[in-house]
């Protein structure tokens, strides 16, 4: 469902603008947080929508954020993305200095296709990476939070293809199947206190690992949109919970100073029991990504202005924590999260400012799952408010959309060292910028 024809009025365009903006920034509330290893800026348009795009049938993106509005879509279209973030982050621990977080870019990409295959009857695939991690530490070997983890970095790739059904009466239905491909490694340091108190030593540093993973799981979607008129759409979609069994290896490399490896133990030394302990060794991490909903609407209230909203659940009490497993037991443990379902609220508007080129702003605001105790180096979750703005163009035979996301999030009391999991000992400051291009083409 196209947006509604240009008017030729510069200053009645300019003025809608001004007024959009107001709005943005008198809806946008006075606290929010970020979402853990959950990304939704999954292409250009609606991630200057401040993400909200359940109601969106004229964007072939919908094959993701509502396939639903795939009955609208009358061809094939095929849309294809590239995003690029980066973060300015650090950790101020209570007693000790402050360590950065590496700037590295992550860089992501998306596909959605869609095809009318028969009157009422269209189909789709969306490829993309909803859920991303990427935390690394500088100086890890002097980095405080080490042993639990200096650098995490979780990767998903998601192939979910789906069918859309409709419209009749203005009602459209779809059912679709998640397909996640997910490699998560971690790089970290090893220490027992009780090896370490045999000598008489504080927290040592006992063998440098790495944890190298990866797995598939499978999941379902559904969706539905009523559009009653052309000026209004209502959206839903339902997302299932995916259950990845994690498998890979893990390798060590020992680095226990010699005295304490000369410390005897039992009939042999320190250094004899590491030995054994810290050999490379098949691991195992089940993981869990838990399932959502989510809803919205669109309004024109004139022929120039898109206003849109969405509302979003998310079930992440599912994720109780990141569970290693080793062959070795004695390295087994959690890596506790204990995380609440949490809420979202995406608000976003666009306008025809000049004849092909839209205008859009927008605004997300994302309740954090973890409580304070939850927040680690591995996923140090914070409050974020997010403000976005982009600018899409309209060609004659292929349309451009650009997007920037500029995130702030507030300072967040957390944890770092393995043995203070019911105290925190420093704050997690950063901020984020996204970037992100689409290009659609009708074929």
């Amino acid at each position: 469902m196209p947006l509604a024809t240009v008017r030729t009025d510069v200053l009645t365009s300019k003025t809608v603008a001004g007024t959009l903006l107001g709005i943005v920034l008198i809806v946008t509330p006075g606290m929010v947080r970020a979402q853990a290893f959950l990304q939704w800026d999954l292409a250009a348009r609606p991630a200057a929508l401040g993400g909200a795009a359940t109601a969106m049938p004229d964007d072939p993106s919908t094959v993701f954020y509502n396939p639903a509005g795939m009955a609208h879509l009358s061809g094939t279209f095929v849309q294809a993305g590239a995003t690029l973030g980066a973060n300015a982050s650090r950790f101020r621990g209570f007693g000790t200095k402050e360590f950065d977080r590496e700037s590295s870019p992550t860089i992501g990409g998306s596909l959605y296709i869609s095809h009318t295959v028969a009157e009422k009857l269209t189909g789709g695939i969306a490829i993309n990476t909803p859920w991303t991690l990427a935390v690394e530490w500088e100086d890890p070997s002097d980095f405080v939070g080490r042993f639990r983890s200096f650098d995490a970095d979780l990767r998903s790739i998601n192939f979910n293809p789906v069918v859309a059904a409709g419209p009749y009466n203005g009602w459209s239905f779809a059912v679709g199947v998640d397909v996640l491909n997910v490699r998560f490694d971690i790089r970290r340091f090893e220490q027992d206190p009780e090896l370490s108190a045999l000598a008489g030593l504080g927290p040592v540093d006992l063998a440098r690992s790495r944890i190298d993973t990866d797995g598939t799981g499978i999941g379902w979607n559904g969706a539905a949109m009523f559009v009653p008129s052309e000026q209004i759409v209502f959206g839903a979609q339902v997302r299932s919970e995916i259950e990845v069994d994690l498998n890979g290896i893990a390798d060590f490399v020992g680095i226990a100073p010699a005295e304490l490896r000369a410390v005897p133990f039992g009939e042999g030394t320190v250094g004899d029991l590491l030995n054994e302990r810290f050999v490379s060794q098949n691991t195992r991490i089940p993981l869990t990504f838990p399932s959502m909903a989510v809803g919205g609407v669109a309004l024109q209230p004139i022929p120039e202005l898109w206003l849109r909203a969405d509302l979003q659940w998310v079930n992440w009490s599912a994720v109780d924590a990141i569970q290693l497993e080793f062959e070795v037991p004695t390295l087994d443990g959690p890596i506790g999260l204990d995380y609440d379902d949490a809420w979202s609220v995406r608000v976003g508007a666009e306008v025809e400012y000049l004849p092909e080129a839209i205008l859009r702003l927008g605004y997300a605001w994302e309740e954090t799952p973890a409580n304070v105790v939850s927040v680690n180096p591995i996923i140090p979750d914070a409050t974020r408010n997010s403000y976005s703005i982009g600018l899409g163009l309209r060609r004659s035979v292929f349309d451009l959309d650009f997007a920037y996301r500029f995130s702030l999030l507030e300072d967040r009391e957390g944890v770092a060292f393995p043995e203070n999991d019911a105290t925190i000992d420093g704050v997690y400051e950063s901020v984020e910028h996204w970037f992100g291009v689409s290009i659609t083409r009708r074929l």
